[in-house]
């Protein structure tokens, strides 16, 4: 089921891992999600006994690590930590974004290109995650881009910052925050 897998150690610690995977003909796409995530996760920690389960707002459990994962299309992704909370978000590029500018983008965050509105979009999403248990509104996380590979995001209920960072490709957009 999955193809292309690539795992990452981003940081002392952090794990990330994506893969291209394909929908098992007879099942349901986010069956297809499901059995993929578990797939990557068994694959990235080298154990197949491993289990996935989730808490009552939907976040993943795995014993003895802080888990975040996303999918899009085709892809599954990713991001594993003993020591820290971690959120990811992959999104298939697409100008979809633009027509919900108002729904994800602050005033001080004007939309600029489908790229740059893909990232923020990605990193509110990941944010999101990671403060899981703030239940942040798109309008509580403020995205500052600063350069080809990372942003920094402010959760404004903590008022706290933070370094997001993102990756394009031909075929998505990718972030992840810890």
């Amino acid at each position: 089921m999955l193809s292309e897998v690539n795992i990452i150690n981003v940081a002392d610690d952090i794990t990330l891992s994506i893969a291209k995977f394909k929908i098992i003909p007879g099942k349901k796409c986010r069956e297809c999600e499901r059995i993929a995530a578990r797939e990557l996760i068994r694959a990235t920690l080298s154990d197949y006994g491993i289990q996935i389960c989730h808490n009552k707002h939907g976040k993943p459990i795995i014993d003895n690590y802080n888990v975040s994962i996303s999918h899009t299309k085709g892809y599954i992704a990713i991001i594993l930590s003993k020591k820290h909370i971690v959120g990811i978000d992959i999104e298939y590029n697409s100008d979809r974004v633009n027509r919900i500018t108002s729904k994800y983008l602050r005033d001080d965050e004007p939309p600029t290109s489908t790229e740059n509105n893909l990232i923020i979009w990605c990193i509110k999403e990941a944010t999101y995650k990671l403060f899981s248990e703030d239940m942040l509104s798109f309008s509580e996380m403020k995205v500052s881009l600063v350069d080809n590979e990372y942003a920094l995001v402010t959760n404004l209920k903590r008022m706290s910052c933070h370094k997001a960072y993102f990756k394009i490709t031909d075929n998505y957009t990718l972030a992840y925050i810890y």
